[in-house]
């Protein structure tokens, strides 16, 4: 554990912004995660899961590269505006900027693939139905991205004093969804597969859940060093609970030199997420046990 740090004035990660942006984030990954859930929940309740399971578009592939491409010009784009100034991070946001309409494109042309693949008058499989959910989710909000992304854009382009955190925070967005799209992918990878927990995926997704987790507590345990250190006591206290840890933490990192440890801790809580959806997914036949030959309520022909 590093030595605490005086305050730097002007850091990104201070300001009601930069908080704001974190429970933005909480809240999508609920919306995610939830889901995520729901669609294993109704796999099992749905008789034809595994009826007509068409082949992934080869296409996912370009995509998810355009996606690493768009996070990587994003990061790189807000440690220049950092360092350089916003002007000189104009370039990197237009790289992004197109990766992001390729990026549609390319979805696009992923769901007209999968929609000329199915025969004709078969019934849409569950499986269709929860990759058309999950990706059409996904790029909505990366269409809301642009939207800030073109904000990002035009106070790099004018110089704005404020341009450094606007492409810190747009790359912070950028790095969330990428990181849900690699859940995607794992979800729909998963689906395919009858049974998972009976194989090789049972043991190691809780092994690699539970180690996420323990990393998470982890910086729990050092946010309540920290508060005891600068005797907010009574934040330490509540800081026990962990969803209120690292919101207290991120309102305070900032002001004592630990962006560091906040950004490590905000990324493990992500992975620790998209971890415990996969063990949740794997496991799902255990979890939401089917109870009958299936669900009247579902949409179009999933029920029996």
């Amino acid at each position: 554990m590093s030595e605490l740090k005086p305050a730097r004035a002007g850091s990104p990660a201070t300001g009601v912004g930069s908080f704001g942006l974190l429970l933005f984030l909480v809240a999508l990954s609920v919306l995610f995660a939830a889901t995520v859930v729901a669609t294993w929940f109704f796999r099992d309740q749905a008789t034809n899961w595994s009826e007509n399971v068409p082949a992934l578009p080869p296409g996912v592939w370009l995509t998810t590269a355009l996606l690493a491409f768009l996070s990587f010009f994003a990061e790189r784009a807000a440690r220049i505006a950092s360092a350089s100034g916003g002007k000189a991070a104009r370039n990197a946001l237009l790289a992004a900027s197109v990766c992001s309409l390729l990026f549609l494109a390319g979805q696009t042309w992923n769901w007209s693939v999968l929609l000329s693949g199915r025969p004709r008058g078969a019934r849409i499989s569950f499986y269709e139905f929860n990759f058309y959910l999950l990706t059409l989710l996904h790029a909505l909000h990366v269409i809301g991205g642009m939207v800030w992304m073109g904000v990002a854009l035009q106070r790099a382009s004018a110089g704005s004093q404020s341009a450094a955190g606007t492409a810190r925070s747009n790359a912070l967005y950028w790095h969330f969804l990428a990181g849900v799209w690699a859940v995607i992918l794992l979800d729909l990878f998963l689906t395919r597969v009858d049974q998972p927990a009976t194989t090789a995926l049972g043991p190691a997704s809780l092994g690699l859940a539970g180690l996420s987790v323990a990393a998470c507590l982890g910086y729990q345990l050092v946010a309540i060093r920290d508060f005891l250190a600068h005797r907010k006591r009574a934040m330490a206290f509540w800081s026990l609970i962990p969803p209120f840890a690292l919101l207290a933490y991120w309102a305070h990192a900032g002001d004592w030199g630990r962006e560091r440890t906040l950004a490590r801790w905000t990324l493990a809580s992500m992975i620790a997420l998209a971890l415990i959806l996969v063990a949740v997914a794997v496991h799902a036949d255990v979890l939401f046990p089917e109870e009958g030959p299936g669900t009247p309520f579902l949409p179009g022909g999933f029920g029996g």
